[in-house]
This record gives structure tokens, sequence and C-alpha cells, in this order.
């Protein structure tokens, strides 16, 4: 079964939309338990956010 592009295209938008959300939220979280035990714990769940983020768009690119 061929892939549909344009169900493709809003799939893969929607996701990266919704990890740049996620690298965002983060951030904020992260400034909000700073000099907390939990910072690092969203430090490093905004670094894998955003690691799959730019993965995403690498691979979006690469299918124009």
């Amino acid at each position: 079964m061929p892939l549909d592009d344009d169900k493709l295209a809003g799939y893969l938008g929607d996701h990266l939309l919704a990890a740049e959300s996620g690298v965002r939220l983060f951030e904020s979280v992260e400034h909000t338990w700073k000099e907390t035990s939990y910072q690092s714990v969203f430090e490093e769940l905004r670094r894998d956010i955003a690691a799959d983020r730019d993965d995403l768009a690498g691979l979006m690119q690469r299918l124009g």
C-alpha cells in the first residue's frame, strides 16, 4: 500500500509541532524547578525531546 504524501506530511508536521512545544514546556519546567533535585530530570527530558525534534526535522528535510 503506497504512502499518502499529504497524510504523512500532516502527521510529521503535527509531530514536529508537538516536539517543539515539549521543548519549550520543559525549558519552562527546568526554570521552575531550578536548583532542586528535579532540575536534572527535566533537563534530560528536554534534551531528549530536542534531539528527537532535530532528528524529525532532518527526516522531513530529506523527504522533501
